[in-house]
């Protein structure tokens, strides 16, 4: 095929956020010898449109005044059409409808959806809205097969649409050992101090009142012991105030939301965390690439990315019993510790690289276009 396959992406918006990551991570690495590629964000402006342009692709904003603004439908449906768009690939929930239906309605044989979670939250809503989008969907990626399977039993559609490809990421940007004293020196921290990490915005499904509490237990070990908490979100507010209570404050530090996670993950000893649901868990990727020990609740598709006693421990959730003894455990073994993070980087670079799973949703695409040509 001489001709660029040309690819269009529709997402919600561009801020910075899971999705959009991984978004950003697929452009950088798709071969653009091969592709054209655009995107598409119903909502907002800037964020990460600077960085996709300079991996290669053009960016369009839809500038949606409310989730039903039809004017700005219309936009998408024309800008396919004009673009010769071959394949429409729809990253999170508004933009997996309206982007597939715009799709559909301009003539594109080829209609991916990506689903990056499960739909505990508002599920009818979600479920019927995939439901009715669902016909006119050629495939649909989902990032685990915990997630798949958690799907298929939940609507019970045609499995063969389904497949499972795991979340890249940017080895380069992770790259195992960065200098963390600049980081140490900012927040005061000893480096003889045991330090913890836990990055996730601080919602309900992530649990993190566990690990504060599984924190009065690991104080009594480890006076010395730090745990940066980095994220924001609805809860903050109750951590800060149940860290306070428990008279924890001079061990929790908060760091609110933050840019630099590679150079935070070289800051501490054990990432943790603990959600009662995980559709794959990149920030646990991340600190397995930044060869870091992980600590983490044995949900959803975190069996999957890590590998249990070789690259983590995992527990049940909602236990700070477990979860207390389990950092004890590995904070008094640094030889394991060490051989976790170790076995933790090889894993990363075998199974989740940008250009291994990358070749993966190329090959995917290529296989759709020609099957259709």
């Amino acid at each position: 095929m001489h001709n660029k396959m040309t690819i269009m992406y529709v997402i919600d918006d561009l801020l910075v956020g899971g999705a959009q990551n991984v978004l950003l991570t697929t452009i950088n690495a798709l071969n653009k010898r091969k592709f054209k590629i655009f995107v598409v964000a119903l909502f907002g402006s800037n964020g990460l449109a600077n960085e996709m342009e300079s991996a290669g692709a053009e960016v369009i904003f839809l500038h949606m005044a409310h989730k039903f603004d039809l004017i700005r439908v219309l936009k998408l449906i024309k800008a396919i059409r004009e673009k010769k768009i071959m394949l429409v690939h729809t990253h999170l929930l508004i933009a997996n409808f309206w982007g597939r239906l715009a799709a559909r309605l301009a003539g594109t044989k080829i209609i991916i959806s990506t689903l990056h979670n499960y739909f505990y939250h508002r599920k009818s809503l979600n479920l019927i809205i995939e439901r009715a989008i669902y016909p006119i969907t050629t495939k649909i990626i989902t990032v685990s097969e915990d997630m798949k399977k958690w799907f298929i039993r939940e609507e019970k559609p045609d499995k063969d649409k389904f497949i499972t490809i795991y979340n890249p990421i940017d080895l380069n940007e992770f790259p195992g050992v960065i200098n963390c004293q600049n980081i140490k020196k900012e927040l005061n921290i000893d480096n003889n101090y045991p330090v913890l990490g836990n990055i996730q915005p601080m919602r309900q499904k992530n649990k993190q009142q566990f690990l504060v509490h599984a924190m009065s237990q690991i104080v009594k070990v480890f006076p010395n012991v730090k745990l940066l908490m980095v994220g924001d979100g609805p809860l903050k507010n109750d951590m800060e105030r149940l860290v306070d209570k428990l008279g924890l404050g001079k061990h929790i530090i908060f760091l609110g939301f933050r840019h630099d996670i590679s150079e935070i993950l070289s800051a501490i000893d054990i990432f943790v965390s603990c959600p009662i649901y995980e559709a794959f868990g990149m920030v646990i990727l991340e600190a397995m690439a930044m060869k870091k020990p992980v600590v983490t609740t044995r949900v959803g598709g975190i069996p999957e990315v890590v590998l249990e006693n070789e690259t983590a421990v995992l527990v049940d959730p909602q236990n700070p019993d477990q979860l207390s003894t389990a950092i004890i455990n590995l904070s008094q073994d640094k030889e394991r510790s060490q051989q976790l993070g170790v076995m933790g980087r090889k894993r990363a670079e075998e199974l989740f690289s940008s250009e291994f799973i990358v070749r993966k949703i190329e090959a995917l695409y290529e296989e759709l276009i020609l099957n259709t040509a």
